[in-house]
């Protein structure tokens, strides 16, 4: 893995995604395994905020959710600005 990210030397973030919530998925084994065997303790998660239910039972609020969650991972401006945006966590893990 420490190969691949260093073709990346010129990224400004290390993020993961995800659609399912962050308590789903892969990304807490992801988190873990990256900060113990590489060291790196800022990566930034991008996904659905934690949730009891696999799924938000409404789909036009699935639809903005997963719209939150592409802009927040390629648009490199602020999607802040994009009220859709307060659906999809952003976080930087950091495990002090």
């Amino acid at each position: 893995m420490r190969t691949i990210l260093n073709t990346y030397a010129e990224a400004s973030r290390l993020c993961w995604a995800q659609e399912e919530s962050g308590n789903r998925g892969a990304w807490l084994f992801i988190r873990e395994q990256v900060e113990q065997h590489l060291g790196i303790r800022d990566i930034e998660y991008i996904g659905r905020e934690k949730s009891a239910s696999p799924a938000t039972g409404s789909h036009k609020r699935h639809l903005q959710e997963q719209r939150a969650i592409l802009t927040a991972l390629f648009n490199r401006t602020a999607a802040a600005d994009r009220p859709v945006k307060k659906l999809a966590k952003r976080n930087v893990a950091t495990k002090q």
